[in-house]
C-alpha cells in the first residue's frame, strides 16, 4: 500500500470512529452528563464534541481535535457507564433471554413481509408465533436453561453474580385463596 492510500485508510477509520463516538456520547443526555461530572472531577475543561461533515475539512479537524483533548475523560466515561452496565449479570441475563425471543420474532417477521404472502399463511404464522412465546413464558426448564447459560457466561467473563433472592409470596394471592 502506498502512503497516501494509509493515510486516506486511518483518516476513514478515524473518522468513524469519531461519528460513532458522537453519536453514542452526545446522544444520550445520561452519557453527556456522566461525561461533564467526570470532566469536573478531573479539573479539565470539556470540549464540545462535534460531528462530522463529509464536505469540510474544518469540521472533521475539530471533530478529531475534541475527541483527542476529552480522551481520557471519554475513556472513564465509557468505562464507568457503558462497560459498568455490560458488566453486569442484569445485562447479560437480558442479552440470554432475549435471544432466542428476538431470532423467534424476526422469523415471523420476514415471513410476513414476503410478497407472496396469503392471509391463512400469517394466521398461522402469528399463532405459532403466540404459541411459542407462551411455551417460553411458561416451561420452568426453559428459565433455568436460561439463568445457568447466563451464569456460565458471567463465570467466563469474570462477571459477579449476585445472590438469588427468594420471592416472597404475594399477599393478595393469600387473602383470595381463603375467601
Amino acid at each position: 500500500m502506498h502512503a497516501p492510500q494509509v493515510v486516506k485508510k486511518e483518516q476513514c477509520l478515524t473518522s468513524l470512529a469519531s461519528f460513532r463516538l458522537y453519536a453514542f456520547m452526545v446522544g444520550s443526555p445520561v452519557r453527556h452528563a456522566v461525561m461533564e461530572k467526570i470532566s469536573q472531577e478531573v479539573g479539565t475543561q470539556l470540549k464540545t464534541l462535534k460531528s462530522l461533515s463529509n464536505t469540510r475539512w474544518a469540521c472533521r479537524a475539530e471533530a478529531v481535535a475534541a475527541v483527542k483533548e476529552n480522551f481520557s475523560v471519554i475513556l472513564q466515561a465509557l468505562h464507568e457507564g457503558l462497560i459498568c452496565e455490560l458488566n453486569s449479570f442484569k445485562f447479560i441475563f437480558a442479552l440470554h433471554m432475549m435471544h432466542p425471543i428476538l431470532q423467534t420474532v424476526v422469523k415471523v417477521s420476514k415471513t410476513l413481509q414476503a410478497s407472496n404472502l396469503n392471509l391463512l399463511t400469517a394466521m398461522t404464522v402469528v399463532k405459532s408465533l403466540r404459541n411459542s412465546l407462551v411455551s417460553m413464558r411458561s416451561a420452568p426448564d426453559y428459565y433455568q436453561s436460561i439463568f445457568h447459560d447466563s451464569e456460565k457466561n458471567c463465570a467466563e467473563n469474570n462477571v459477579a453474580i449476585p445472590p438469588v433472592r427468594k420471592r416472597k409470596p404475594s399477599v393478595l394471592l393469600d387473602e383470595a385463596a381463603q375467601s
